[in-house]
C-alpha cells in the first residue's frame, strides 16, 4: 500500500474550479510553477503536479485553437491584430520564415 498519493493521477486531478482558476491564470500569462503554488495556497491537501498543470494548460490553449493547427492560429491572430506579415515555405506544408510587423 502507498503512503502518499503524490504523483498518483486520481488523486491529483484538477476539479472544476481549479481548471477555471488554472485557464483564467493562463489568460494572463501567469507561470505553471505559481499556478501550482496558488493551488497549494488554496488547497494544502492537494496532489497535484507541475505536469497536471501543463496538462489543464495545454487542454485549455489546445480548446482555444479548436481545429487550427498552431501555425494557421498565429496567422489567424497576426490577421486579426492587424500585423503585416508574409511567410515562405519550403513545400506545400513546411514554412521556412516568417515575418511580421505592427501595422500602425
Amino acid at each position: 500500500m502507498a503512503k502518499s498519493f503524490v504523483g498518483h493521477p486520481y488523486a491529483g486531478r484538477l476539479s472544476k474550479d481549479e481548471k477555471i482558476l488554472v485557464a483564467d491564470m493562463t489568460k494572463f500569462m501567469v507561470k505553471p510553477r505559481n499556478i501550482l503554488l496558488e493551488l497549494k495556497e488554496r488547497n494544502a491537501n492537494s496532489y497535484t503536479t507541475i505536469k497536471q498543470i501543463y496538462n489543464a494548460k495545454n487542454a485549455y490553449c489546445s480548446s482555444i485553437r479548436k481545429s487550427n493547427t498552431k501555425m494557421q492560429q498565429l496567422t489567424m491572430l497576426l490577421d486579426r491584430d492587424q500585423y503585416i506579415h508574409w511567410h515562405m515555405m519550403k513545400d506545400e506544408n513546411v514554412v521556412c520564415d516568417l515575418c511580421e510587423c505592427m501595422y500602425t
